[in-house]
């Protein structure tokens, strides 16, 4: 894309950005990435979220979680492409964002995930769960103290199964 004015260059979209983690997941090589990729996948990751700074309940909640959905993205692109570069010997080259990546300098990320999660203890044993987050929780005795998201210990609260510990 080199030549082409800023203004003419397509804007990044979530599947572009799907496509470039499927390729970086498939491919032992780095894939062509535009100059200036991360940029504009954190400025689309901000117009997100300030859509849902306008938006109703629903929608708010659906873009903040693609914007999390993204940021993950970004996140694995940038630490998948790092460690292709530590093998290849060219990490030096690498831009900021696949350097911090990999050195694990994720502190927005972190503290976003922070808020939202909560620290529970169990009350009455529970099977595993699947979180929000679409990752797995558990099994839990009576008595184990486990930190999941927040919209699944207020669901196992309201059962009875957990006490939020904060």
């Amino acid at each position: 894309m080199l030549g082409i004015p800023m203004a003419l260059k397509p804007q990044v979209s979530y599947s572009r950005l799907v496509d470039i983690f499927i390729s970086e997941i498939t491919s032992p090589y780095l894939s062509d990435i535009e100059n200036g990729f991360y940029e504009e996948v954190k400025h689309m990751i901000a117009r997100m979220r300030e859509g849902a700074d306008r938006s109703n309940d629903l929608m708010a909640e659906i873009l903040r979680r693609e914007a999390e959905i993204c940021e993950e993205l970004l996140l694995n692109i940038a630490r998948i492409r790092a460690l292709k570069r530590i093998a290849a010997g060219t990490f030096d080259e690498a831009p900021s964002e696949e350097k911090n990546a990999i050195k694990g300098k994720r502190e927005e990320i972190k503290v976003e995930r922070r808020r939202n999660f909560v620290q529970v203890m169990f009350i009455k044993p529970a099977p595993s769960i699947v979180g929000e987050d679409l990752r797995i929780y558990g099994p839990f005795k009576k008595g184990d103290v486990a930190l999941i998201p927040r919209a699944n210990a207020e669901a196992l609260e309201k059962k009875g199964v957990v006490e939020v510990v904060e």
